[in-house]
Formats: structure tokens, C-alpha cells, sequence
């Protein structure tokens, strides 16, 4: 699951990633991103990754050619996460 945090605001975008996060999810969350960028010209982002499986298939990561979304419209990204120590 790919979803906003209702905590963002303007240019500060935050979204909880858990389970397998499919390509439809991604997508329906990319013209949010576009948005912000128009409106703020550089955002800052949050992704936090609970019980995160992470992608249903490799086109989730896709081809981002031609989106907004670049290391020059994003100020600063803070990714989060919780692991579970393997042990042997």
C-alpha cells in the first residue's frame, strides 16, 4: 500500500509504504508529487516504510521519463523504516 500522510502540507509530502507497494499504487500517487513540485518548484518528502515488502513487480520502479519528479526538485527526502533483525 502506497498512501499520503494526512500530516502533509504544501511542499512537505509524506506517505506510508507497507506490504507490496503494486505499480497502480505508485502511479495514483505520482500526480501528487507533479503538484507540489508546480506549486512550490522544490518539495521535501517523507516515506515511511512499515511492514514494507517492498515492490508487486519491478515496473513500480518504472521509467520516470519525462515526470517533474528529479533530484532537482527535491530539497530533501527522509526515508524511515522498521527492520526485524535476522537471526541465524
Amino acid at each position: 500500500m502506497f498512501e499520503l500522510l494526512p500530516e502533509s502540507t504544501g511542499a512537505c509530502l509524506g506517505f506510508k509504504l507497507s506490504g507490496k507497494v503494486t505499480e497502480e499504487e505508485r502511479n495514483a500517487m505520482l500526480p501528487r508529487l507533479d503538484e507540489a513540485i508546480t506549486a512550490h518548484g522544490k518539495i521535501n518528502l517523507l516515506y515511511l516504510m512499515v511492514d514494507f515488502e517492498g515492490w508487486d513487480d519491478c515496473g513500480a520502479v518504472g521509467d520516470d521519463e519525462g515526470r517533474k519528479t528529479n533530484d532537482e526538485s527535491v530539497h530533501r527526502i527522509l526515508r524511515r523504516s522498521s527492520f526485524s533483525f535476522i537471526q541465524y
